[in-house]
């Protein structure tokens, strides 16, 4: 996601799954310690839920979502685990300090 990587954050980039199951092995395997699910509204209609419980079961400190929610999948996704939301108007300047303050802390 280019934002993180504007922020000088790291990214590693994940090719499609064919299973939820598959994201958490791959994100295990990836080494990151924060996660961004990047897809369409349609897929998150889908499997957001899925794909932020399988990453938080994964390990993955914070969760974004790179999407503007409706007030009903904002709050069903959230309690499935996303930790934020990136979207036109989002504040980016702190979503890109809490990531680098939740990296550095998990660095100490």
């Amino acid at each position: 996601c280019n934002l993180f990587e504007a922020g000088g954050i790291a990214t590693v980039a994940g090719d499609s799954l064919p299973s939820i199951e598959d994201l958490g092995h791959a994100f295990r395997a990836s080494g990151a310690r924060q996660a961004a699910i990047c897809s369409s509204d349609a897929n998150y209609v889908d499997s957001a839920e899925a794909a932020a419980r399988a990453l938080k079961h994964a390990h993955a400190a914070r969760v974004y979502l790179m999407g503007r929610p409706d007030e009903t999948q904002h709050a069903a996704w959230q309690a499935a685990g996303v930790d934020g939301f990136v979207h036109a108007g989002a504040d980016v300047l702190a979503t890109l300090e809490r990531t680098l303050v939740a990296d550095a802390g998990e660095a100490a």
